[in-house]
């Protein structure tokens, strides 16, 4: 039995795969051994990925965000005025 090599940078993946080898041994040897368990990781990575791209958007469609990016945005100006007249 061949353990699988996940890629790097998939973190809902590599969380999945950590907890079921480390908390449900029985269903990961039984995942591993009938060829499901790369798929089952690569589809919670999938959805995990899904799910942290839409909570970045409603994060960013909110009136905080929008108030956070104008600040920034000011101060990266007065910055660049600065910067400008030494």
């Amino acid at each position: 039995m061949k353990d699988i090599e996940l890629p790097m940078g998939w973190v809902y993946g590599i969380a999945r795969y950590e907890f079921l080898r480390n908390y449900c041994p029985t269903m990961f040897k039984s995942m591993l051994e009938d060829g499901t368990l790369y798929e089952h990781i690569k589809y919670i990575q999938e959805w995990g990925k899904e799910q942290e791209d839409q909570a970045v958007e409603r994060a960013e469609a909110s009136e905080e965000c929008r108030k956070a990016n104008e600040e920034a945005s000011f101060i990266k100006k007065l910055r660049i005025l600065e910067t400008a007249a030494t």
